[in-house]
């Protein structure tokens, strides 16, 4: 885990890297690896040709269930890489990688808050399930997996480097932008009522810009009158180390936060899903 001896950690560091730490242990518990599975369209066209509506209607809610569950595994397995990614850079003193995966952290908080908060609004306990509460549903976690703003089916070509031009449709779903993410976020949970200045700052050490190359500078020192010494390095001091946590730890932690804040309905949601696979769902198409 985080090797205290890199920096002088005091009371306000070591805070956020024992929360961090608790986190990354709770996050641990989930299963290394999952599997999901969709019916193809051939066998949806099978099944919706069979006289007995119940197997469609557990093959359309098998197929939702595993969005659901794709959207929480895939979720947990990223924060899991970034985070332990993180712990990486901080123990190596590589802070222009600790930045990029703090920046990483929080738009994965931001967009996965974006989508849990919409699907909390939906009646899905069942099991007798509203048609349209269920396709909203489905939208909502296909939009959050598969949304893009990359035209993949032209890398499939093999054509890269193209986008979804904006006077044509794309194929997949628009993925939604961070910068509106972050805003919707601001706005519902006040801890991250800053969080778009925050995130300017990680966007600023994440760029080619002013903050990325203090992640190579030393603190400045005065060396003699009128000059400042700049000394650069690959790893860059203790000093500047500590500058960079002071200023990314708070919104790191609380990216991590929320992350396993909004893991915990959509782990509820699965879970009652799948017990409910063994008993008699309803769908009502009429609603």
């Amino acid at each position: 885990m985080f090797d205290r001896s890199v920096l002088p950690c005091g009371q306000l560091i070591s805070k956020y890297l024992d929360e961090m730490e608790r986190i990354h242990r709770e996050l641990r518990k989930y299963p290394s690896s999952d599997e999901v599975t969709w019916l193809t369209l051939e066998a949806h066209r099978d099944i919706a040709a069979a006289p007995d509506s119940e197997i469609g209607i557990r093959a359309l809610f098998g197929d939702i269930f595993s969005w659901a569950r794709f959207a929480l595994s895939s979720t947990i397995y990223r924060t899991l890489n970034l985070l332990e990614g993180g712990i990486h850079a901080f123990n190596t003193r590589n802070y222009l990688s600790w930045v990029l995966l703090s920046r990483g952290l929080l738009e994965i908080a931001a967009i996965y808050h974006y989508y849990v908060k919409r699907v909390e609004t939906l009646p899905l306990a069942g099991p007798q399930f509203s048609a349209t509460a269920l396709q909203q549903a489905e939208n909502l976690f296909m939009s959050y997996v598969r949304g893009t703003r990359y035209d993949w089916d032209a890398m499939r070509r093999g054509v890269l480097g193209e986008t979804h031009d904006s006077d044509q449709l794309p194929k997949e779903p628009s993925a939604v932008r961070v910068g509106r993410a972050l805003k919707d976020l601001g706005r519902s949970d006040p801890r991250f009522r800053n969080v778009k200045g925050v995130y300017g700052l990680l966007s600023d050490f994440a760029h080619p810009n002013m903050g990325s190359h203090m992640t190579v500078m030393n603190v400045q020192t005065e060396k003699n009158s009128g000059h400042h010494q700049c000394v650069l390095s690959q790893t860059a001091d203790a000093h500047r180390g500590e500058f960079v946590m002071v200023a990314t730890l708070p919104v790191t932690t609380l990216a991590l936060q929320k992350i396993g804040e909004m893991s915990r309905p959509i782990g509820h949601l699965v879970s009652r899903w799948l017990d409910l696979m063994d008993g008699k769902i309803v769908i009502d198409f009429a609603s």
